[in-house]
């Protein structure tokens, strides 16, 4: 959805910076030390078809961005992606304010992209701040990658064998911890298309050995299901070493894509053991 560049929100301040010589919006020749982190574009960085004889020019209106505006930056060479206006001179991560030659005004220049500086800049898929294979970006940050998750997982009906078990180092299930301080989220299959996720809320707080508020969500083909409150007894948790190992129960129904699963509504239940390794996940 397009939104005006005057409702995007000044964040928090962080660096950023942009050696090349195009004259920046406050017109000292010299580059912004700092930007702030303001809302993006969905689409900004993304390639738009656009050109001018000069290094950099904007070609509005442009169907192809969100923003309407098309950047054709030809410094390092004929490229054309999607920008935005600065606002106050300031521009999201990745994106330094300065003004093209045709005159247009201030639009959001790329920096050249650094991997492992734990930002995503145009010409990066993810950047989880190193430059390590085997976790969740590639050393190149080219490539969303699903680490080993050096665990066991297993779950299934009620009362009978465990339908599904993964141990040692199965690429297919892994636990991560999100940004946000108190969720630890156990994933069977890679998280950009999961089969079941196994949410666990509060984490920071939770008394070990004890129980601890969940999230499902799981997907059998197309049927989605999902549920909320079940109770997981958490037998570990230990942020140093990254390790998190419990028992749940899951009465889940199913909310969208039902017609091979017994229609809207149906409820299917699940019980559970896990004793995982999880990474950091910073994106």
């Amino acid at each position: 959805m397009r939104l005006p560049s005057l409702a995007f929100l000044l964040l928090t301040a962080c660096s950023g910076g942009d050696t090349d010589d195009t004259d920046t919006n406050n017109g000292t020749g010299t580059d912004v030390e700092e930007d702030t982190e303001l809302a993006a574009f969905d689409d900004l960085g993304a390639t738009c078809p656009g050109g001018c004889n000069l290094d950099t020019c904007v070609i509005e209106p442009s169907d192809s961005c969100d923003s309407t505006l098309c950047l054709f930056d030809g410094r390092t060479g004929i490229d054309a992606y999607c920008t935005q206006e600065c606002i106050e001179g300031q521009c999201p991560p990745g994106y330094t304010c300065m003004t093209t030659e045709d005159d247009w005004g201030d639009v959001c220049f790329a920096n050249d992209d650094v991997c492992g500086n734990g930002i995503v800049e145009r010409g990066e898929i993810c950047d989880d701040g190193n430059t390590d294979d085997g976790d969740l970006c590639s050393a190149n940050c080219r490539e969303v990658t699903t680490p080993p998750s050096s665990g066991s997982f297993s779950f299934g009906p009620p009362g009978e064998p465990r339908t599904t078990e993964l141990n040692g180092t199965e690429p297919s299930v892994f636990a991560y911890r999100s940004e946000f301080e108190g969720v630890v989220d156990i994933t069977l299959g890679t998280f950009q298309n999961f089969t079941f996720s196994l949410e666990l809320n509060d984490i920071e707080n939770a008394t070990v050995p004890g129980p601890i508020s969940t999230n499902f969500t799981v997907v059998f083909g197309v049927c989605n299901f999902s549920g909320f409150g079940n109770t997981t007894l958490l037998n570990n948790f230990d942020p140093v070493a990254q390790t998190v190992s419990g028992t749940f129960t899951a009465n889940i129904a199913c909310f969208a894509n039902c017609f091979d699963c017994g229609g809207q509504g149906a409820e299917r239940s699940y019980e559970g053991d896990f004793d995982m390794n999880f990474v950091e996940r910073p994106f």
